[in-house]
């Protein structure tokens, strides 16, 4: 775990440190990186505020499941910018870790029972969501967290709207909390990925 603290660390560092990959990109080591990411505070380092102020506007009954579905999203976009990287074999060899290590979890920390499935549930339920990608309304483009909201208020058992078509577009407002948390950490995820595995410092 030493260097799943490094590239942790790396990323909150100030910018003027340079690191660079140790070696080759390593799909296990990404989805270990994940996983912490997803258990461990801050969760995908935002603090539980933020996750808050995301979901302020919603009404109480969404707040809970929507910050539950901002870890879920968030590591949705892990996975889709691991496969535009490293191509699909990758992508499945850092799913599989994901998934292996959130199984470990469940034995290890109380509250996490079923994560493994629920993970692979909406990994797979985001992927399928693609499909309305580029869809418009009036002329403009939906961006793709409505589709993605309405997925999760869709499908969740423990969702108000669950299994309901009428959602009050209710799915616009959680969309906008799924925008906000992407916004706030898509570049760190992005420089993690770009890194692949563990990092030393450069010599500069």
């Amino acid at each position: 775990m030493e260097w799943l603290s490094k590239l942790k660390n790396k990323l909150s560092r100030n910018k003027s440190t340079q690191f660079q990959p140790k070696g080759p990109p390593d799909p296990k080591f990404l989805g270990t990186f994940m996983v912490v990411q997803f258990i461990e505070s801050p969760r995908f380092g935002l603090e539980e505020a933020q996750y808050q102020e995301f979901t302020a506007e919603l009404p109480n009954e969404l707040k809970d499941c929507t910050q539950a579905w901002i870890l879920f999203y968030l590591s949705w976009i892990f996975k889709l910018l691991i496969s535009s990287k490293y191509g699909e074999v990758f992508t499945r060899q850092f799913v599989a870790q994901a998934v292996e290590l959130f199984q470990k979890a469940e034995n290890l920390q109380p509250g996490l029972e079923g994560l493994s499935n629920t993970f692979s549930f909406w990994m797979s339920n985001l992927d399928d969501s693609t499909s309305h990608v580029g869809k418009k309304f009036e002329g403009l483009e939906i961006p793709f967290e409505v589709f993605a909201a309405w997925t999760f208020l869709f499908l969740d058992e423990g969702s108000p709207y669950y299994k309901k078509t009428d959602t009050n577009r209710i799915e616009f407002e959680v969309a906008k909390a799924l925008i906000l948390a992407k916004e706030a950490v898509v570049n760190r995820i992005q420089k993690a990925v770009d890194f692949g595995g563990p990092v030393e410092e450069a010599n500069v």
